[in-house]
């Protein structure tokens, strides 16, 4: 068994003495360090562990620091590590039996060594059931899956909240839109190009030449033919000439927020990309190596978010969440994002916006939402009062005067038609009364609240389903109601007459 160990300044003798252990037992230990007291940064050692195991190049890794906090938290943003903090054995022999974890910290100004050893022992001596806990094992490698087209992938929540509106949630995911799920669209040539990278090794895809050029496996990148087909408007980088094609935003909405978070991912991604290569130098690695390791990386981390199926159909919306990929369906859903620390931090690492413009941002938007529904329902609680139901009355009354009349020549005359016609009427104008009671009602109720984002929801919860109801009596009205009397253009007129 091979087994790598790192510590910060504060954990320098207890990782001494656990390493000397571990060794006794006849243990390979690769020490990444520190072995100095003066001050060290615990992300370093957390980070260079997590790579070891996560890359196969070790078993499994032991991490030391003040509490085991901290360096276990560096080494779990590595893909594919499950590092586990214990200050007692039961919890170290549960981690591996339940979580298969693959890393154990522990803190040296937490529990003493024989604790120490004893946790250790217990964590080797452990076995991973496997079984039911699998999927739970299962679901926290899903969780992994959406960190990778890197940028895009990496803050696609952030992408869909610049692109919420009202006007949108008409569409995305649901009259006549894909899901709002953000993808990105390659295209079969580029999609079998970065298949074949990380299918291929090295020695195949690097070469360096007298003009230390990059051959990548395929002679040359060949000429790409452009896609010109009507593309998933949920990809925010499509891949079809030069259109810029994140047609995710309504057609009324300013294209700055877009474009801020884009330039903000990508800035990101990018930073990123260097720090990852830098790391694999510092351990010796050339650069065409470590460029190499982190592209392959990058292209398999990113399989999630690469989509070049249909994305209209329901198949789309089951793979993405089997995917892991985030669905908000509607703005007040969608714009948490805003304020999620991740993209807090974003915004304030590249000096875009600070915490405070970003929680405004977040607060308008909602206020912004909770106004326009609200100034919808009102407009159509007036509609529905004024002009829906008195024309319904109207024409009953001159339906049941039709019947009267015929009655009054003859009781041997048929008034079916007129009783049918008055019963319909008479249930959907119920209908509307009763609707019309409830929209107001929750609209007073959304009004009420002091706090915009619970307005917001509360306008979504609950006032748009009661506006449904009440359109949806009125739509079957219209089509029992005389066209004298209906007060609006009705469907047919505005589908079929010239």
């Amino acid at each position: 068994m091979k087994l790598a160990i790192g510590n910060d300044h504060s954990a320098v003798e207890m990782k001494k003495e656990i390493k000397k252990y571990l060794e006794d037992k006849g243990i390979e230990v690769i020490d990444v360090g520190t072995n100095s007291t003066e001050s060290f940064n615990y992300p370093i050692s957390g980070y260079k562990v997590g790579k070891m195991v996560a890359s196969g190049e070790v078993d499994g890794g032991v991490l030391i620091c003040g509490t085991g906090v901290g360096i276990s938290l560096a080494a779990n943003k590595v893909k594919g590590v499950r590092a586990c903090v214990c200050s007692e054995p039961y919890s170290a022999r549960l981690s591996k039996q339940h979580n298969n974890s693959n890393i154990i910290a522990f803190g040296a100004r937490v529990i003493g060594v024989e604790t120490a050893k004893m946790i250790v022992d217990e964590w080797l001596n452990a076995k991973y059931e496997g079984g039911r806990h699998q999927v739970r094992v299962d679901m926290l490698t899903e969780i992994e899956q959406t960190q990778g087209l890197k940028a895009v992938d990496e803050h696609a929540a952030l992408l869909r909240a610049s692109a919420s509106d009202v006007g949108k949630d008409h569409r995305l995911g649901a009259n006549e839109a894909p899901p709002a799920i953000i993808s990105s669209f390659l295209g079969t040539q580029i999609t079998e190009i970065l298949d074949k990278f990380e299918n291929c090794s090295i020695e195949d895809a690097i070469e360096v030449d007298d003009k230390k050029r990059l051959h990548l496996g395929f002679g040359q990148i060949p000429e790409l033919l452009l896609d010109n087909t009507d593309r998933n408007r949920t990809s925010p980088f499509a891949f079809t000439g030069n259109r810029f094609e994140f047609r995710a935003l309504g057609s009324s909405a300013n294209c700055g927020s877009a474009m801020l978070a884009l330039n903000s991912a990508v800035a990101y991604q990018l930073r990123q990309f260097k720090q990852d290569v830098e790391a694999l130098r510092a351990e010796g690695k050339s650069k065409e190596a470590a460029i190499f390791e982190v592209l392959k990386a990058y292209i398999k981390e990113s399989k999630p978010i690469r989509f070049d199926g249909n994305g209209y159909g329901d198949e789309w919306k089951e793979e993405a969440a089997r995917r892991g990929l985030p669905n908000k369906k509607n703005t007040p859903a969608a714009l948490p994002a805003l304020v999620d620390p991740k993209n807090i931090q974003l915004m304030e690492d590249f000096g875009v916006l600070t915490k405070v413009e970003m929680e405004s941002r977040y607060e308008v938007e909602m206020e912004h939402y909770a106004k326009i529904i609200n100034i919808e329902a009102l407009t159509m609680l007036e509609m529905a009062r004024k002009q829906l139901l008195p024309a319904v009355n109207s024409y009953m009354s001159e339906v049941a005067n039709t019947a009267a009349t015929k009655l009054a020549v003859s009781e041997a005359l048929s008034v079916r038609s007129e009783t049918k016609t008055l019963t319909k009427l008479s249930a959907d104008a119920d209908a509307m009364s009763d609707a019309i009671d409830v929209l107001q009602d929750v609209v007073d109720a959304a009004e009420a609240l002091t706090s915009e984002s619970e307005k917001a929801v509360a306008f979504h919860d609950n006032v748009i389903p009661a506006m449904d109801a009440l359109r949806a009596a009125a739509d079957d009205a219209e089509t029992i109601c005389g066209e004298d009397y209906w007060p609006l253009p009705s469907y047919s007129k505005m589908l079929y007459y010239v």
